[in-house]
């Protein structure tokens, strides 16, 4: 069975509107609500999905909800993913070494990059059904690569374009207000659309020594 790290859950209720019932939802993982934030204690990928997709339908701005949870994301929070990300020398080697890295957020979940003629694609694969919970997973995981790619670069990062295998939860608008580029649903695929030019802008705690070691 695949898993996803707890730290997501985490970031879900931190982003849940006042007033939202969340501790049965969280029992139903196995969690306590003051429980530490520990990236490495994983939680089931199906259990997790339901659980954001239950969170999704009781919060009033639902449609939003994935969305204000990737932007929340900081680099710090992923452990060894977050290091491996900030201390690449740019977005090129940032992405790079999530392929490698992307594991420890759990077994769900895998990245690649991909040069097409419009740009590169920083693409998003997911073990799982596709259930809602998975898609509503999948539109937080492109807005947190969009937050902490905008948090180590010296660019003004904008994607080109955002895609999504699935349908649109509701207004188009909502999701290119957010990202700030045009939003492609049903594309076949999830992933950014990201230039050359932000590929390779240099990261603000670019380190090489660290990223060697």
């Amino acid at each position: 069975m695949s898993q996803i790290t707890s730290l997501y859950v985490h970031k879900v209720l931190g982003q849940v509107a006042a007033g939202v019932a969340t501790a049965d939802l969280l029992e139903r993982l196995g969690m306590r609500p003051d429980a530490p934030i520990d990236p490495k204690k994983m939680v089931p990928s199906e259990a997790y999905y339901d659980f954001f997709a239950d969170l999704c339908s009781r919060d009033p701005q639902g449609l939003s909800l994935p969305l204000r949870i990737g932007a929340a994301m900081r680099s710090d929070e992923y452990g060894a993913f977050g290091l491996a990300w900030k201390s690449a020398p740019n977005l090129r080697g940032s992405y790079a070494r999530s392929e490698r890295y992307g594991h420890v957020l759990g077994s769900a979940e895998t990245y690649s990059l991909e040069k097409t003629n419009d740009g590169w694609l920083f693409n998003l694969e997911k073990a799982g059904d596709a259930r809602l919970g998975m898609r509503l997973s999948n539109e937080a995981s492109m807005s947190a690569v969009d937050a902490i790619s905008k948090e180590v670069s010296t660019a003004d990062f904008v994607p080109l374009a955002i895609l999504f295998k699935h349908a649109p939860r509701g207004d188009v608008s909502t999701y290119e207000d957010h990202f700030g580029c045009p939003v492609h649903f049903e594309s076949g695929r999830d992933a950014l659309l990201i230039s050359e030019k932000s590929m390779d802008a240099p990261n603000k705690l670019g380190d090489e020594t660290v990223l060697s070691v």
